[in-house]
């Protein structure tokens, strides 16, 4: 009989159970529901989500959750403003705007409305309430800072964004305490107003973007996307779902950065993107159809801009994915975590329930995967998966199976004792699982899955046993999976499947592949190998 041990989840202020896509995270004490379902139910979406509701336990055992290479507070600092932090704001000599229907009424300075239009032109607070059909709230205020106070808005548009912010030096979006706020187009396109950008989101600012505050917000994307900023977008507060059934649900072109808040997305494509991705804190649940969180430098007419060749045109070190606080659980079809950089875990606690194609992965970097804290548990395919590299200081494993698992069967890393370290049950199949937390050293571990039972010697600080996908590393040059840091191939006569019965093919002697343009790898001097930069970009 197998000992169970309750982990310590420092990073996670209670105990909670976190349902998403059919994944829960479990610790003992308290437990909170937070449904998919229950998060849109104002948005009437029940049916676009229920799908995804199917239950699954994931039981994290006992994780310190910390940042080795910087504290919290050092972080949380390099990442937001104090004002970002916030979420206070000054009734004193606030505009108040109150929105009755097809009409508003604007008592204050700063802001103007015609018919169902709202201009603000200048800096300060404006604090808005009521119901607005087919409206917009429009800042247009050069460079100065604005504050939106949502107090109980509700606020649809027919062919445009619900906020637009046209020209500030920094907007933030405020959700006052104890207040439900929702945001909606009904839109299948968008009239294009502005020469210098394609609007495409429900709130869609060309500036720095903040989202702070205690209240609740509901946004619902019939168009595209859910919040978009074309420079750095902010979330540090409330209770926030974004449904984008046919685009990403956040993006920001040059940062997404979270430090708290409640958060739930359901994506048509990306859950969140951009060129860093910064969570610090909160609760995220993300579900996406295509990557989970995706780190690309992406061009303003969504393109992403590619430099070298073939695979590696997908590499930019000044992509990042960074974690080093709060709980974040991804249900991806496509990759879960993809970087075409880096992807860095320095703590908190990351749930990755993963594609079941082999032409995906539950992690994937251009450049490097590292950790150093932190607890991760991410299930997938096997065809393309990587685990944490030999940067890493915190220990991890990565277990190939010899058969497809399916939805539903739980995974199981235990000590030699027969004490539980980690469990998920992923919802559906999986042929590969990452472990990693401050808890493994090196010594012996069991896995089981199903009736599979793989008995694994931790020896290095990234140990890969099994067959399939790249192993330790980025840039899928980590080679097949290690067996003890041994590389094994695949299965004799067997190749991964990349989805729609697609396998590699098999090159004729002294031919390289074709990336296209004619284009084909590099020779590299002996012993050589690419060099992709190893510093970590910071903002």
């Amino acid at each position: 009989m197998m000992k169970r041990s309750i982990w310590k989840l420092t990073a996670i202020a209670a105990a909670i159970l976190m349902t998403t896509g059919g994944c829960a995270v479990r610790t003992a004490g308290t437990e909170k529901q937070a449904s998919a379902e229950s998060a849109v139910e104002d948005m009437e979406l029940r049916d676009a989500v229920s799908s995804a509701l199917d239950e699954k336990d994931v039981n994290v055992a006992s994780a310190e959750n910390y940042s080795t290479s910087e504290t919290a507070s050092t972080i949380m600092s390099e990442l937001f403003s104090d004002r970002d932090l916030s979420g206070d704001y000054d009734t004193n000599g606030a505009c108040v705007i109150r929105l009755n229907g097809d009409s508003v009424t604007v008592e204050g300075s700063g802001a103007e409305a015609d018919g169902s239009t709202i201009r603000i032109s200048a800096k300060g607070v404006y604090i808005v309430s009521g119901m607005l059909k087919d409206g917009q709230i429009l800042v247009d205020a050069g460079e100065e800072k604005v504050q939106i106070v949502l107090s109980g808005a509700d606020i649809t548009n027919n062919d445009s964004a619900c906020i637009f912010v046209k020209s500030a030096d920094k907007v933030f979006v405020t959700l006052a305490d104890g207040t439900e706020n929702r945001l909606a187009d009904t839109a299948q396109d968008y009239v294009q107003t502005d020469d210098e950008s394609t609007v495409d989101a429900v709130i869609f600012s060309k500036d720095d973007l903040t989202i702070n505050g205690n209240g609740t917000l509901s946004v619902k994307a019939g168009y595209k996307h859910g919040i978009v900023s074309k420079d750095d977008l902010k979330i540090t507060g409330g209770e926030i779902t974004v449904v984008a059934a046919n685009g990403k649900g956040l993006q920001g072109k040059d940062s997404v950065r979270i430090g708290g808040g409640t958060i739930d997305i359901t994506a048509g494509t990306e859950g969140i993107e951009g060129l860093e991705i910064d969570i610090a804190g909160g609760e995220l649940v993300v579900k996406a159809k295509d990557d989970g969180l995706n780190a690309a430098n992406k061009e303003d007419d969504g393109t992403t801009e590619k430099e070298g060749f073939g695979m590696m045109a997908d590499t930019d070190e000044n992509c990042r994915i960074r974690i080093s606080g709060g709980s974040l659980s991804v249900n991806a079809e496509g990759d879960g975590l993809d970087s075409n950089g880096y992807l860095i875990v320095e703590g908190g606690t990351v749930i990755v329930d993963g594609p079941e194609n082999d032409g995906n992965g539950a992690l994937d970097a251009g450049i490097d995967v590292s950790i150093t804290g932190g607890t991760v548990i991410a299930t997938g395919s096997g065809g393309m998966a990587e685990t944490f590299g030999r940067n890493s200081t915190q220990y991890s494993l990565q277990v190939y199976f010899d058969e497809t698992l399916g939805g539903g069967t739980t995974v199981i890393l235990a000590d030699e004792n027969g004490t539980e370290i980690l469990t998920a049950t992923p919802t559906k199949k999986y042929s590969s699982v990452v472990f990693s937390s401050p808890e493994l050293t090196e010594g012996n571990y069991t896995v089981y899955a199903g009736d599979q039972t793989v008995e694994v010697q931790i020896s290095e600080i990234s140990t890969s046993v099994g067959n399939g996908g790249f192993g330790p590393g980025g840039s899928g040059f980590g080679g097949p999976g290690r067996q003890n840091g041994d590389p094994a191939g695949m299965p004799d006569g067997q190749k991964p499947d990349f989805g729609d019965g697609q396998t590699p093919t098999q090159m004729p002697d002294g031919q390289k592949p074709d990336f296209g343009d004619g284009q084909t790898p590099p020779q590299m001097p002996d012993g050589q190998k690419p060099d992709f930069g190893n510093e970590r970009k910071k903002r």
